[in-house]
């Protein structure tokens, strides 16, 4: 009956306020599917906020706590798993920072690493996160270059795999808002010295817009641990990989398979490496942007175009009689959703189903930018208008 009692005074709650807003020209509404069921993870979680006896059990176990993240000194380990979530250890927060006269782990590196050493010999516990360094684009917490910081993690890493295991997992960076640059330099300075980044992590704010916290998500999720995944479903990236082939000399190239974004291999599910909807076998968006580029393969023509990021495939035929076409593409190296690009034909004359004629039609069709939807229709993608000139 509590239950059921307290379901009621949150409708009730909701409908006064649909009600307050009722005058307004454009009323926002709310909609609930009850039969269809979400799997999502609690988003709860805390950083420092409890020691060994404050507060009590009853104000922490109600919330279902899923992370703290913290010292050891500050956060209980046990008291952690007493009350539930995973451990995340911020080995910054027990080393010290400049903000308080701490010198900085470049000074001394062998230091930073019989640091790191002896705090992972004195933690031998399960179900901890690592994380290196807490804000590292704050001078209050940091004021190295990032290089320095990228060595640091480096060095870090390897001595928590030595010591703990090759299953530790550690990352970073902690940056007080989301960089992709920071990042985009850890990855990389890891990638040509060995270390391993298993995790990403940043503080997010609330002065921007709270909706972009999903778009920030998405980014990192998409460039940094999908991006082969992802790439896989974009016509975009599937032409821009096309033509640098073509460019590079390359004598012949074979699609390659991935999981895709739900982990699902598209390896042996003969959707053509995930061109096709598995099961159904629609084609995708990237399906329809291979055909194009097959169309016009064997009459290729020279296209110049200024950004690197921007492609240009122009043909002298296509699939259809007395239709030369042109394919233009922007990955995601522009970062926008829409692009105006100027095109400009030379020397139309060449074309030979055009001499004579005066009159030239041009037929605009869009690729939507896809993962993995189908496109509709067996024939043809879906047009994106018309223009006679």
């Amino acid at each position: 009956m509590a239950r059921r009692l307290a379901l009621s005074a949150v409708v009730v709650a909701l409908l006064l306020v649909v009600a307050a807003s009722a005058h307004a020209a454009r009323v926002p509404t709310v909609r609930v599917g009850f039969a269809t069921p979400l799997d999502v993870t609690s988003m709860v979680g805390f950083v420092h906020g409890m020691d060994l006896r404050r507060p009590g059990d009853d104000m922490i176990e109600p919330l279902s706590p899923t992370l703290w993240r913290g010292k050891l000194r500050d956060v209980p380990y046990d008291r952690v798993q007493e009350v539930g979530g995973r451990y995340t250890y911020v080995l910054s927060d027990r080393w010290g920072y400049p903000g308080v006269g701490q010198r900085p782990p470049y000074e001394d590196f062998k230091a930073w690493e019989r640091f790191v050493r002896k705090t992972a010999r004195g933690s031998r516990r399960g179900n901890v996160l690592w994380d290196i360094w807490n804000e590292p684009n704050e001078p209050w917490f940091w004021q190295g270059t990032p290089e320095q910081l990228y060595e640091t993690y480096r060095i870090a890493e390897n001595v928590l795999r030595q010591e703990l295991g090759p299953d530790v997992l550690v990352g970073g960076l902690s940056t007080l808002g989301w960089r992709s640059d920071w990042v985009t330099g850890l990855l990389e300075w890891c990638r040509t010295r060995g270390c391993q980044v298993n995790m990403l992590s940043w503080h997010e704010l609330t002065s921007g817009p709270i909706p972009a916290i999903e778009d920030r998500l998405e980014d990192a999720r998409e460039t940094f641990l999908n991006s082969s995944a992802a790439d896989q479903y974009r016509p975009g990236e599937v032409l821009g990989v096309m033509h640098y082939l073509e460019a590079g000399g390359a004598d012949a190239a074979a699609r390659t398979c991935w999981d895709d974004l739900s982990g699902e291999s598209n390896c042996y599910n003969d959707t053509l490496d995930g061109l096709l909807v598995p099961g159904s076998f629609e084609p995708r968006s990237a399906w329809w942007a291979t055909k194009a580029y097959a169309d016009g393969a064997d009459s290729r023509v020279l296209t110049r175009f200024s950004d690197p990021h921007l492609v240009g495939l122009a043909s002298s035929g296509s699939d259809t009689p007395r239709t030369a076409q042109l394919l233009i593409a922007h990955t995601r190296g522009h970062g926008a959703d829409e692009l105006d690009v100027r095109v400009t034909l030379r020397h139309l004359g060449g074309l030979g189903f055009l001499r004579g004629e005066r009159r030239v039609g041009v037929r605009i069709r869009a690729l939507p930018r896809q993962r993995r939807a189908p496109i509709a229709g067996a024939a043809r993608p879906p047009a994106g208008g018309r223009a006679d000139h």
